[in-house]
């Protein structure tokens, strides 16, 4: 009997949770001093990522999108799909122009311009691949779970900011009378420190853990694509403690959500997925 991908994870995921819960530990007795510590919103790295954190998820829709146009056989799909990827492109212009560029409404025209020719290069490239029948549907099911998980990611995380009302470190009082640990919610507070929304983003590189369903080649890789996705996103989250964005508790709990939601993923498709749609 094939031994599941969620067993054949098995040390990344303790590992994963084993580290975050140490981590979960730390903040709970110096969330404040770490920051304290760490905090450094001049650095270079640490603008950057500000600006381009997120650029896992941003990017998600419209690739995701853009693999479901080249691999479905549907021509109702390949049309809704083409239309849906340029408007996932503009989006994603928008976000990335706003973010490197000023923002006005001559730049947002210019964004949505680059946002569309990016999907269109994409769709466009992508016609030139050779895929595999075999893996098509393999393909779109992971564009599909990937697609799910960004959306349960941004519903999730907006949710608990606005529950949370955690104040942010760049924002506290100078005495830091209104900073509050991560176990207490502070719904009279408007704030949206509590959880990392950046480091959720950036988790969402945790989906490339799914690649194994696709090529049984990966599944020698399964620990590079596990550690790829582990380095990103923690570099990512020390830059938002690092701009007082955030403490080690919200990047760490903003992590958590999106690993959790990519495992849920992988679950869906070997329990639901492979075993009702991919054995048609």
């Amino acid at each position: 009997m094939k031994e599941s991908l969620l067993k054949q994870y098995k040390f990344e995921i303790i590992f994963f949770f084993s580290f975050s819960a140490v981590m979960m530990v730390i903040a709970t007795f110096w969330d404040l001093q770490i920051d304290l510590l760490l905090n450094k919103s001049n650095s270079f790295i640490a603008m950057w990522f500000d600006k381009t954190g997120e650029m896992p998820a941003s990017l998600l829709t419209t690739i995701a999108l853009a693999f479901i146009v080249k691999c479905s056989e549907k021509m109702w799909i390949k049309i809704l799909g083409f239309f849906a990827t340029l408007v996932a492109g503009a989006f994603f212009g928008i976000w990335f122009g706003e973010r490197l560029f000023t923002d006005n409404l001559y730049q947002t025209f210019f964004n949505v311009v680059f946002g569309v020719g990016f999907a269109m290069t994409v769709l466009f490239v992508l016609q030139f691949i050779v895929i595999h029948e075999k893996i098509r549907k393999p393909l779109i099911i992971i564009a599909v779970l990937g697609l799910l998980v960004s959306g349960a990611e941004t519903l999730i995380v907006t949710g608990l900011k606005d529950l949370w009302g955690r104040v942010r470190f760049r924002s506290l009082e100078r005495d830091f009378s209104n900073f509050t640990p991560w176990y207490v919610i502070n719904t009279s507070q408007r704030a949206h420190s509590f959880p990392s929304g950046h480091t959720a983003d950036a988790g969402m590189s945790y989906l490339l853990m799914l690649l194994p369903f696709v090529s049984e080649k990966c599944k020698e890789y399964k620990l590079a694509l596990f550690s790829i996705s582990f380095f990103y996103t923690n570099f990512v989250a020390v830059t938002r403690m690092m701009m007082g964005a955030h403490y080690l508790s919200d990047v760490v709990v903003g992590s958590l959500i999106s690993f959790s939601l990519v495992l849920a993923a992988i679950a869906l498709y070997e329990n639901v997925a492979e075993k009702k749609l991919l054995n048609k």
